[in-house]
């Protein structure tokens, strides 16, 4: 259990690191057609834990396995079908990540009009991670998330 939450703070880190723009900047910047600059955002997403939980469609839906709790829903502590719905309650915050473990990452985020994907694989591990952020009045939000790990 222990390597699965350093796990995911590692993806976190990593991919807010990486995405991330000016470090000084306190607020998500607008641009001028009012919309929420992404990076901005998801730099703030994973480093300022109130401003997380703002920004998560509560109830968040998505897929969570795990090789070592098949069977059993870690959030829930039900029969694992694969199925997730997190609460405020259940979440756990998602932390950027340094620099030095980028290499064991491979990751991207594509854009789908008012809708980003970020995707995250570990090279040398048996997972993949994907995160969807929709464009909701002009900021993004958390919308879906998959936890694959076997």
């Amino acid at each position: 259990m222990i390597y699965k939450e350093i796990r995911l703070i590692i993806i976190f880190l990593l991919i807010g690191i990486n995405y991330s723009c000016d470090g000084n900047k306190e607020h998500t910047s607008i641009n001028s057609n009012n919309v929420e600059n992404f990076n901005n955002f998801y730099k703030r997403f994973t480093t300022d834990s109130l401003f997380q939980l703002e920004r998560i469609k509560f109830p968040l839906t998505g897929v969570y396995l795990d090789g070592e709790t098949v069977g059993i829903n870690p959030v829930t502590g039900e029969d694992n079908t694969g199925d997730t719905v997190w609460t405020s309650k259940t979440w756990n915050i998602i932390h950027a990540i340094n620099e030095e473990d980028k290499k064991s990452l491979d990751f991207s985020i594509n854009q789908h009009k008012d809708t980003m994907i970020v995707l995250t694989k570990g090279i040398d591990y048996g997972f993949y991670f994907e995160e969807k952020y929709l464009l909701y009045n002009n900021k993004w939000y958390l919308i879906y998330l998959k936890d694959i790990s076997l």
